[in-house]
């Protein structure tokens, strides 16, 4: 559909413009004859409105011939022939609507209504090759729009492939080691195997669950950051101390899948297991204003670490 009708704003603007134009044009006609303001609006409006309507095919005149280099020569040849063509019509409209009017009893006398065909010719032209440059506005803004719209929807697309592919890293890291320490615990602890295995079945079950979605409840993440470190309490035993700090009212807020989970894991991997007396992990989830901080902080970090451990410390943010 064309730009300026399927905007309601852009149609109230454009035949605004006309109308002014009609009005100006009224004014052109006054002072060229003997009649009134009135009489001359009368003759002038419906066809400024009616031309504006037929210079919105100056639209498709933009999009059968987009402005490229090295075709300058041959655009201005086809749109000057163009524009004589619709300056044309438009001095013909104005003679037609000048006839019908001398027949009717508002102009008594034909010679009332004195218009220069010549004059209303070069109006016509110079409002047709005004309004193709504001098509050519327009589409250069559509253009525009369109290649950032494209550009946002490539770089939505590479982080949904980086998400997927962090994903599919996490899972078989998280199993491997899962897996190690069932084998380590079968000798020394059954029944501490069998319940790890039981709980690595329910999360893996839940993790490929609400993997393929795109975004989930705050509290499924939660529900399956608890499941994790079950497992992982199983492994370090009092050495593992998991401290909520969760806003109840935030439960229902969406996130993508995954965002927590492999931040605790961090946190667990680097500033517990690296720990004879192990240490606390904090996890936090606030609303501030509008946005929701995520907080997995790590409050026993090795001394003889160089840096600060990755996931000992992070926050991300979500829109509420």
């Amino acid at each position: 559909m064309h730009p300026i009708l399927s905007h309601r704003e852009r149609s109230i603007v454009y035949v605004g413009g006309w109308l002014l134009f009609g009005c100006l044009l009224a004014l052109l006609v006054s002072s060229a004859s003997n009649l009134g303001f009135g009489l001359s609006l009368v003759f002038a409006l419906p066809i400024a409105v009616l031309y504006g309507f037929v210079c919105l095919s100056a639209w498709y005149f933009t999009r059968a011939f987009p402005l490229r280099r090295g075709r300058f020569t041959q655009l201005t040849i086809i749109l000057l022939l163009q524009s004589a063509v619709i300056g044309s019509f438009w001095v013909g409209l104005s003679t037609s609507w000048r006839w019908l009017l001398a027949q009717t009893e508002l102009f008594p006398e034909p010679n009332q209504l004195v218009v220069d065909l010549n004059l209303l010719f070069a109006i016509g032209i110079t409002l047709y090759l005004f309004i193709v440059a504001i098509h050519y506005l327009v589409v250069a803004q559509e253009e525009s729009l369109d290649a950032e719209r494209r550009s946002l929807e490539s770089m939505m697309h590479a982080q949904g492939a980086e998400l997927r592919a962090l994903r599919a890293q996490i899972n078989p890291h998280f199993l491997f080691n899962s897996l190690n320490s069932i084998s380590a615990l079968i000798p020394e602890n059954p029944t501490a195997a069998r319940e790890m295995t039981i709980l690595l079945s329910d999360f893996f079950r839940n993790s490929l669950r609400l993997g393929n979605r795109e975004k989930i409840a705050l509290i499924d993440e939660l529900n399956l950051v608890s499941q994790y470190l079950q497992i992982e309490q199983i492994r370090f035993g009092s050495r593992l101390t998991v401290i909520w700090n969760i806003d109840e009212r935030l439960h229902g807020v969406l996130i993508p899948p995954l965002l927590l989970q492999p931040l605790v894991e961090n946190a667990v991997k680097h500033g517990i297991s690296r720990r004879i007396d192990g240490g606390t992990v904090w996890i936090d989830a606030v609303q501030q204003r509008r946005t929701l901080i995520l907080s997995v902080r790590n409050l026993s970090i090795p001394r003889e670490s160089p840096r600060r451990a990755p996931g000992s410390a992070w926050r991300t943010s979500a829109d509420v």
